[in-house]
């Protein structure tokens, strides 16, 4: 027996919408309640009975057992005849899903329905259990009087993400990284935290700059570092404030904004058979970005208020949203990785002067990563008509803007959980292991003769190399020890090692 699409997939179809359907599917069609998972989408088949009869009925199932993908709400909400919503909202006035799909309606078409404010008891429009929702303590969740609806969506009125809360984002939101970092730094002497700590900011610029296949000079790697020690304290709720800070860290003074870009970009790379242009992004058109960097300067003050126990999925929001929209001609992606800094740190996620090297993971994961970022591209790409001239000039010849607004950043967050959890099991755990081997040996060496720190050093790294014992060739680097002297320090030194 053939399966039916219900829900959001079943509106696409009974609408007949030419519009990528969201990442999570509905099907009816078995005798049992079982899931079907894929890295791209998930589909939940349901029983018979959920058969939906009408467009109704299909509104109500979204509301019910689906999270709220608003990139096909819109579609379908200007889709939809608008009686068909006024007559459920009269028909059933105190239903919760009759106005949450009301609130939704007169918000994304912006178009005033024909009924009279409503006195029902308030309900929240997005289900927490289902996906990342706003929750602050010390903020009240903004409501609408009229629809009698908490509007606990993430993002803001023209700019909201959607975090899916999968599996993953539960099992990754209970272990609980801030607190197993504070704990691993908890008993460490203070200046080798502070190396490793070092280390940490160093390990991130390196790898920020060669994700982007750059080797940055030294006066502009320092600048990125001190950009990246200030994160947390950063400034980046204004045009004006993230332009200073792509100054301070594109490579060429000659790229350096004064503003949002004017130009129309896209993410791309030249054919190897007749050089030709692969597109693989297109960016938001530049007269489009004041609308849409204005929104998410809104969704970037409101993270800064937002529970700590969410916060990941909400860097993943501020950081990935804002490469998608790209906003400068250079400097974006390093811009995209400071901003989970930034938000991490804000939010005291990361223990004082430390960070979680995520561009070093990055680094090791490029495909992973390059798989992550492709997942908003496919649904925004087959949705603009352009043309390039033959100076790779684009031109787009159709209006985008909203193919923007709504990302579904599900994935993006599951992928920073994934490098935070590796950056502790991983890079921190190597360089503490590192650091106390290292001043381990230059014990041993002193214990035998009290060299000079530089000298010291020079001798710990070329045992470490060559494990516990000196090479031949570099014998002659240290003429004032006997070979006596050296021998006992390659004895203590390998043994420390636990090498034969």
């Amino acid at each position: 027996m053939k399966n039916h699409a219900v829900g959001l997939t079943g509106l696409l179809g009974e609408l007949q919408l030419n519009v990528p359907p969201p990442a999570l599917r509905s099907e009816v069609g078995s005798t049992a309640r079982r899931t079907i998972e894929s890295p791209d989408e998930v589909t939940e088949i349901y029983p018979l009975n959920y058969q939906c009869g009408s467009i109704q009925d299909h509104l109500r199932f979204a509301l019910r057992y689906e999270p709220l993908d608003l990139r096909v709400w819109h579609r379908v909400m200007e889709a939809l005849p608008a009686e068909t919503i006024t007559n459920w909202v009269q028909g059933q006035p105190n239903s919760a899903y009759a106005r949450r799909a009301w609130y939704l309606h007169e918000r994304l078409t912006q178009r005033r329905l024909p009924l009279p404010d409503s006195r029902a008891p308030f309900a929240d429009l997005a289900d927490g259990e289902r996906q990342i929702v706003w929750r602050s303590k010390h903020f009240r969740t903004p409501y609408s009087k009229r629809h009698r609806v908490r509007n606990n969506l993430l993002g803001v009125e023209g700019y909201c993400p959607l975090v899916r809360r999968t599996k993953v984002i539960k099992d990754r939101q209970e272990r609980n990284y801030g607190t197993a970092v504070q704990a691993l730094t908890l008993n460490l002497d203070a200046s080798l935290f502070q190396r490793a700590a070092d280390f940490l900011y160093r390990s991130e610029t390196k790898s920020s700059y060669a994700i982007e296949g750059e080797t940055p000079a030294p006066d502009r790697e320092e600048r990125f570092l001190a950009v990246l020690e200030h994160a947390g304290t950063e400034d980046i709720a204004s045009e004006a404030a993230l332009v200073l800070l792509q100054n301070q860290i594109v490579q060429d003074k000659r790229y350096a904004a004064s503003g949002w870009r004017t130009i129309q970009n896209y993410v791309g790379r030249t054919r190897r058979y007749d050089y030709s242009e692969d597109v693989r992004y297109v960016c938001p058109a530049p007269g489009d970005l004041p609308d849409l960097m204005g929104k998410w300067l809104e969704l970037v003050k409101k993270i800064s208020r937002a529970e700590q126990s969410d916060i990941v999925p909400l860097a993943a929001c501020a950081a990935f949203g804002f490469v998608y929209l790209h906003p400068f001609e250079d400097g974006n992606g390093r811009l995209h990785r400071f901003l989970i800094h930034q938000i991490l740190a804000q939010a005291g996620y990361t223990p004082e002067g430390l960070i979680f090297p995520v561009s070093a993971v990055i680094q090791r994961r490029m495909k992973d990563y390059e798989a992550v970022l492709d997942r908003v591209s496919r649904l925004v790409n087959p949705g603009v008509q352009y043309t390039l001239d033959d100076a790779n000039r684009m031109t787009v010849q159709n209006s985008t803007v909203d193919l923007y607004r709504y990302p579904d950043l599900t994935r993006h967050a599951e992928f920073l959980y994934e490098c935070i959890a590796e950056t502790l099991e991983k890079d921190w755990p190597e360089e503490l292991s590192f650091l106390q081997q290292f001043d381990g040996v230059c014990q041993d060496v002193r214990a035998v003769v009290e060299l000079p720190d530089n000298r010291l050093r020079l001798l710990a790294k070329l045992l470490l190399q060559n494990h516990g014992r000196l090479a031949a060739g570099k014998r002659s680097h240290f003429p004032e020890l006997t070979d006596g002297e050296l021998q006992r320090m390659e004895q203590a030194v390998t043994a420390r090692m636990g090498v034969e």
